[in-house]
Order: structure tokens, then sequence, then C-alpha cells
């Protein structure tokens, strides 16, 4: 195959332990896929970093990839193009991620230099009751963070009664579009910093 726009071409040695078939088509591990994402980056690239974890998130939110597994395979590897570079991105790959924009908004707060969210934390009332499952959620200080994508536009009413539950229960509920993900990271830094902060000292 010849080079084509927006294509890249990478080779390497794929040993037959690291091919599965999937309908009668080969293709790497899961295992294999993600060792491959994870090294085959620039090291000081943060938007190549990014989108490498952002694939890992997806292959192990649907539990087709465990990163200790990932861990103890770049191990026996060692020597291979990129293999150092497989523990940062091991590091901050989290399997609670439901979308590629929560793992997106995830990482501009943790790469920002703010301590690491809990993923998919659920909010209960006083009694017990489930009220909320919020993306991302700072427990200890009661500040949940929130990706809305364009499915939220089509619940906008349940939203909004959602929202009004959580705050009363004295949560702080921030809420991010993809517009602020990509256009507006610092701003997003600084609120939740300047909350976390709040929060801290109330």
């Amino acid at each position: 195959m010849g080079p084509r726009a927006g294509l890249h071409i990478r080779r390497a040695l794929v040993p037959h332990s690291d091919i599965s078939m999937i309908a009668g088509v080969a293709a790497t591990t899961p295992l294999r896929t993600g060792f491959d994402l994870a090294r085959r980056r620039r090291p000081r690239s943060r938007a190549e970093l990014i989108e490498s974890i952002v694939a890992l998130d997806a292959l192990a939110q649907v539990r087709r990839l465990n990163p200790d597994d990932l861990l103890a395979y770049a191990a026996t590897h060692r020597g291979w193009r990129g293999v150092r570079l497989v523990p940062e991105v091991v590091r901050l790959t989290d399997p609670g991620a439901e979308s590629p924009m929560e793992t997106r908004l995830r990482l501009v707060l943790v790469l920002g230099g703010l301590p690491v969210p809990e993923s998919q934390h659920t909010i209960r009332d006083g009694g017990g009751l489930f009220v909320a499952r919020v993306d991302l959620a700072y427990p200890s200080l009661r500040i949940a963070i929130e990706y809305d994508g364009e499915q939220h536009r089509e619940r906008w009413a349940q939203d909004i009664v959602r929202q009004n539950r959580i705050i009363g229960l004295g949560w702080t509920l921030m809420r991010y579009t993809s517009a602020d993900v990509f256009r507006h990271p610092a701003s997003i830094v600084s609120q939740v910093e300047n909350a976390l902060e709040n929060r801290r000292v109330a």
C-alpha cells in the first residue's frame, strides 16, 4: 500500500500471537493495538498523548484491554521503539471514561496540574437514594464536572431537574462543551481550580 492523504503507514513485527480474526479479517489483538497506540507518538506531543489515551480508555471501558496487562506486555518488549512512552499513557488511562470527550475533559484537568477526579461518581441523597451519576467528581469536596454533548440538548428539561437536585444537595456542578475543551482548556483549569480552593477553605 502506498501513501494516501491523511493516512500514516507504520511497519512493525507482528507475531502470530498478536493477531486475532474478526469476521474473517486479520487484526491485531486489543493488547497489541493498545501497545502500538501507546508508543507511536512523539515524546513531547501533548495532542498525540491525549489521543492515545482516548483510544486506550475506549478499549479499557469495553473490557478489551487491562492497563496492567499492557504494562506487563511492554516490559517484555524492551528496546522496541517508543516502549518507554507506554507507562505514562497507562498511568493516565481510566476504564471509567464513557466517551472520548469525557476523556479529553479529564485530561484537561489532570494535564493542567489538578488532582485526578473520580470518573462516573454516583451522588445519593441523605437517605441513600440515587440522585445522579456524574462524569467526573471530587467527592470529598462535592464538586461535579460534566461534559455536555449533543445528546444533552435532547433531554434539556430532564437535565435541569437533575442539575437542581445535585445543587440542592450542596454540590457545585460545572458543565463544559466541546468548544470549552478544545478552545478554552486553560479557562476550565482555572475555574475548577478556583472551585477546589473555595471548597477547601469553606
